[in-house]
């Protein structure tokens, strides 16, 4: 019984190990990223690309103005 509770303490330290030195690795990539784009936000990032993606989805309902006519449908979901 002891040595099936030794290597699942071994198992359990290398994947703790494993997931450290990932944690690692994704620590420098985003100082990295940082010092290059210093002044990027991945949240705002995603809020601009929504609001553009709704934009031209309300675009798209609305019609343009050459139609002369508007096309909106109510029954139309923005999702």
């Amino acid at each position: 019984m002891l040595n099936i509770d030794l290597n699942t303490h071994h198992l359990f330290r290398d994947e703790l190990i494993k997931q450290a030195e990932q944690d690692r690795i994704a620590k420098e990539l985003l100082a990295e990223r940082k010092q290059q784009h210093a002044h990027y936000n991945p949240a705002l990032a995603w809020v601009g690309h929504r609001m553009q993606e709704i934009g031209s989805r309300l675009v798209k309902l609305s019609g343009t103005d050459d139609e002369g006519e508007t096309t909106y449908r109510p029954d139309v979901n923005l999702n």
